[in-house]
């Protein structure tokens, strides 16, 4: 099927125009935008699916590698250099990741001191540490150490409650977006091995919960680079300018708090 963008698509860029327009031509240009829009936004997450496909094939891949991926994607797809830009700060991001994880585990070989490097306790029994691209995947199975990570009581330095052990015994996975570690925030999942009966099943949990670092990655990128664009290349003047950058800040932490429900539901999706 042949592309739809005979030129870059700027979402944004292209509203503006339409809103722009005649009366007379807004209706059949505003569906001729809502229709590019759409095909870029698959688009785009086809790409995010078989990039990370890619990856997992060759966790070292070089930024040249992504650059050739990238660009056999954008003219299709109507990249604009904008798009592009996230995606590459995206990929510097994940190498900042998977050579922290790469570090972490070739200097903690022994799976029970790399847990308790992480989450500062000897694990109470067997744990099974897996290095991904960018994930440490922990298999818990004894309990307690389940219950110990998930429910953060490492970083608020306190001890497991009952309440800690029902919730927590409630799943078979969980995401741990930060560790005593700032390098590895986003990069550690951990697996309640109790309920995981089947290889099918471990599968389906790391698959879950890597959905979720993933998109924390790409949000939190994307996150920065808008809110260092609203504040550092534009100065208010006055208090009306102040006002509506401090609304595009708030604008910004709302999607961010949609986006958090929304990663639950596409972790869903994705197994």
């Amino acid at each position: 099927m042949p592309s739809k963008f005979e030129q870059p698509f700027a979402p944004e860029e292209e509203l503006k125009k339409v809103k722009a327009a005649p009366k007379e031509e807004r209706r059949e240009r505003l569906s001729e935008f809502k229709e590019k829009l759409a095909a870029q936004k698959e688009g785009i997450a086809k790409m995010q699916v078989e990039l990370m496909n890619a990856i997992r094939a060759n966790p070292d891949m070089s930024r040249q590698e992504f650059q050739e991926h990238l660009e056999a994607h954008g003219k299709e797809l109507g990249l604009n250099e904008q798009q592009k830009t996230t995606a590459r700060s995206m990929f510097v991001a994940y190498e900042k990741k998977h050579r922290a994880v790469e570090a972490l585990r070739e200097k903690y070989p022994d799976d029970a001191g790399l847990y308790n490097t992480v989450f500062g306790r000897p694990p109470r029994g067997k744990v099974t540490a897996i290095a991904g691209p960018m994930t440490l995947y922990f298999r818990c199975f004894e309990p307690e150490d389940y219950v110990y990570a998930k429910s953060n009581v490492f970083l608020e330095q306190r001890d497991v409650t009952e309440q800690d052990r029902i919730a927590a015994n409630l799943s078979g996975g969980a995401f741990i977006p930060r560790t005593l570690l700032p390098e590895l925030d986003n990069t550690v999942i951990v697996e309640n091995s109790k309920h995981i009966t089947t290889p099918q099943k471990r599968i389906r949990v790391e698959r879950h919960e890597e959905q979720h670092a993933i998109r924390r990655l790409i949000h939190e990128t994307a996150h920065r680079l808008t809110l260092m664009e609203v504040f550092e290349k534009k100065k208010p003047e006055n208090e009306g300018e102040a006002r509506e950058l401090l609304g595009q800040y708030l604008r910004e932490r709302r999607k961010e708090a949609e986006l958090s429900a929304k990663n639950e539901i596409l972790a869903y999706l994705k197994t």
